[in-house]
């Protein structure tokens, strides 16, 4: 039985607190507890594992308990980085105290309550930060981050080595940057969550992202994009051959955009292999691999070897390096239709980042049919994001452009001359529209990739 805790953040937002937590019965205090969705949610939230009493209490009372209790985070006081187990002497660095406590039941529940309050707003990323005094626990949500817990740096250190114990990764190292994954089923739902963990000069950080492995891909038409841009997404995704690029920044939309294009013209009659890292939607009737580069399964390697399984489309999850990009432009010069994300912020710098990756203009102009650059921003509701975006069709006008040396402001003037409708044009019609939050557009205009 996992024994779970109510986070800070959201007792705070919803003025809840644990009175009461034994064995089998748990005390819910509720400044309004008349709230029965709120109160459905938490009882969901426990299961059957207790027996759950919700208790009426004031304002005034809930403040006064909520500093008590959450100022010793949980009951585990910085007492406990005195004890050691089994009779271990740590070391100057405290590494055997840290593993101890990661395997201590308050980190392990904390950690527990950690995971599901994530899964339960809908993060897309954990993050665990430490610093000189206090650290802090982040979720990014709907591309934004908010801080869910303050707690002291050991506490933060031993959640992290909780972490690394999970994901088999070396708990004593803590001068170099590793990677890693783990699995947990939450609702009968599974979730791949992959981590990184970096030092820094106060200790480790770590990231954990949060991946549905069984998120349905959503349809083209569910996305965002406006009438003219899904019709004009649709005539692209007809073309036979060629490279389709979807480009933004990090946490931009690129991996969902992708899987509704492979969705939408996934049909019996061809083969579709896709390359990705991770595989974030799993799609029937799609042959998908992850990269894996401890298995020496890596994009330049998978993509060498797809072609022997013949197949018409082909999707790369990511260029990322020169050998990449050669493989992409050469897949689609021998008659296959590939479509791949890059890291650019405009649809007129695209052309340029693959001339700087090695490909010669001539081939860039040869295999490009179009660019999607997207971002994702906050729908004005506040539920959930939206997509905004320019799209290039690429002309012969445009081809010719490229071809002559993919000169990013060339043919920036060529789209000005005929009204394209740059990103900034979408972003104002659905701020006019009342679709996104004018408060938070700008930054999304903002062509750096920082």
């Amino acid at each position: 039985m996992m024994n779970k805790y109510l986070l800070p953040d959201f007792c705070n937002r919803n003025r809840v607190i644990i009175l009461a937590n034994e064995e089998h019965a748990l005390t819910i205090g509720m400044v309004h507890p008349e709230n029965t969705v709120l109160r459905k949610r938490i009882e969901r939230y426990f299961g059957q594992e207790k027996t759950i009493a919700f208790r009426k209490i004031s304002a005034e009372d809930f403040e006064v308990r909520m500093s008590r209790f959450f100022a010793g985070e949980y009951g585990f006081d910085s007492s406990d980085t005195d004890k050691t187990a089994g009779g271990v002497t740590p070391d100057a660095g405290g590494t055997d105290i840290l593993t101890t406590m990661a395997t201590d039941s308050p980190i392990v529940n904390l950690l527990n309550s950690i995971f599901l309050e994530g899964v339960a707003c809908r993060a897309s990323d954990i993050h665990i930060e430490s610093a000189e005094q206090l650290s802090r626990v982040r979720y990014r949500t709907d591309g934004r981050l908010r801080t869910a817990l303050v707690l002291d740096t050991d506490k933060a250190a031993a959640l992290i080595s909780r972490v690394k114990l999970l994901a088999n990764l070396n708990v004593l190292e803590k001068r170099r940057p590793q990677d890693g994954r783990l699995q947990f089923t939450r609702n009968g739902h599974d979730l791949d969550v992959r981590i990184s963990i970096l030092p820094s000069v106060y200790g480790e950080s770590a990231v954990l992202r949060l991946l549905d492995t069984g998120a349905r891909p959503l349809v083209l038409d569910e996305l965002g994009f406006s009438v003219p841009h899904t019709a004009l997404i649709r005539k692209l995704l007809s073309t036979p051959y060629g490279l389709i690029l979807v480009t933004g920044p990090t946490g931009s939309g690129k991996t969902t955009t992708l899987a509704a294009f492979l969705a939408e013209i996934n049909t019996p009659d061809i083969k579709i292999i896709s390359v990705e890292d991770p595989v974030e939607y799993r799609i029937p009737g799609i042959l998908q691999i992850q990269t894996d580069e401890n298995a020496d399964l890596t994009f330049d390697v998978l993509l060498k070897r797809i072609l022997r399984h013949d197949p018409d489309i082909i999707m790369v999850g990511e260029i990322r390096d020169e050998s990449t990009a050669e493989l992409a432009v050469r897949m689609a010069l021998t008659g296959h239709l590939v479509f791949a994300t890059l890291h650019t912020n405009t649809t007129a710098e695209t052309p340029l980042r693959l001339c700087n990756m090695g490909i010669a203009p001539y081939l860039i102009a040869a295999v490009l049919k179009g660019i999607i650059a997207q971002r994702l921003l906050l729908k004005k509701n506040g539920k959930g994001r939206t997509v905004a975006a320019e799209i290039l069709a690429v002309d012969q006008a445009a081809a010719d452009i490229i071809a002559a040396g993919c000169d990013r402001n060339a043919l920036t003037r060529y789209l000005q001359d005929r009204e394209f409708l740059f990103l900034e044009d979408d972003i104002e019609e659905k701020i006019k529209n009342g679709i996104i939050e004018d408060a938070y557009a700008n930054k999304y205009v903002d062509t750096s990739l920082s």
